[in-house]
């Protein structure tokens, strides 16, 4: 068998390595996908609230785009409902306990057309700081033309093997990207399954190789996108140019899932 280390998720193998592998800071991402706009139908405008209680480990820049995410998260939540924000997955630390992450950036990237910041106040709560953040959004109805579905566990420990089955509802192809830090890199299609087309289902690794995950300073995470059509991919994208490609494709025919990894020591 053939190993592949994603280097913090390292993927290698006897004969073979991929490159290093890279990362996306969603807050980044988050902030700047509604700067793609287009003419949308089905759109209406709303408005969202998201506060954020933050102490001296974090800044009040850092405060006040967590809250921007939950405001827009409010928005989505405000024409869509509580059940598509519903998507989540819960993340545990031995050192800081459990925290509920969702996919601020996935929803964003589906649903929001255009943001704007209208209001941003920091004051004193019960002897907490708060960042409240108020925005006025553009939300589209639109829905991918599939639904994608990850069975995977996303907390390692150093050295674990990961594997993933993945679920489509319709015919599309996938492209898998490692994100750490500023730059992303394209985990699969790889040397080992060298096609993006998948019908129903497919399993990452398969027998031919492994992958084994390898502790980072970095967050990490992977980003799932499923496109109607073949599109062409780089190997590797820093921030910016991955999220122009990302938005370059409409949204009916995308969808993007992204899951954090933790990966301890």
């Amino acid at each position: 068998m053939k190993k592949v280390i994603l280097a913090t998720m390292m993927v290698t193998s006897n004969a073979y390595a991929l490159e290093p592998a890279s990362i996306l800071s969603v807050a980044s991402i988050v902030s700047s996908i509604p700067g793609h706009i287009e003419r949308f139908t089905g759109t209406r405008s709303t408005t969202g609230i998201g506060e954020y209680a933050f102490g001296p480990d974090v800044s009040e820049n850092t405060a006040c785009r967590k809250a921007e995410d939950r405001a827009k998260l409010d928005a989505i939540r405000n024409v869509l409902g509580e059940e598509v924000v519903s998507q989540s997955s819960m993340q545990c630390k031995e050192d800081n306990g459990c925290k509920l992450d969702v996919d601020v950036w996935s929803l964003s990237d589906a649903h929001l057309r255009k943001t704007k910041v209208s209001d941003r106040e920091v004051f004193d709560k019960l002897g907490t700081k708060v960042c409240k953040v108020t925005i006025n959004a553009q939300v589209s109805s639109e829905r991918p033309f599939a639904d994608l579905h990850i069975d995977s566990k996303f907390s390692y420990k150093d050295g674990e093997q990961m594997s993933m089955q993945i679920n489509s509802t319709d015919k599309g192809n996938l492209n898998i990207f490692h994100v750490e830090g500023n730059k992303a890199s394209r985990i699969f299609p790889n040397a080992f399954q060298n096609t993006s087309m998948i019908e129903k289902t497919i399993s990452i690794p398969t027998h031919q190789y492994s992958m084994t995950v390898k502790a980072s300073k970095f967050d990490e995470s992977l980003v799932f996108v499923l496109t109607k059509n073949n599109e062409k991919f780089l190997e590797s994208y820093d921030l910016t140019e991955l999220n122009n490609k990302l938005t370059s494709i409409p949204v009916k025919e995308r969808k993007i899932v992204r899951r954090n990894l933790v990966i301890e020591q």
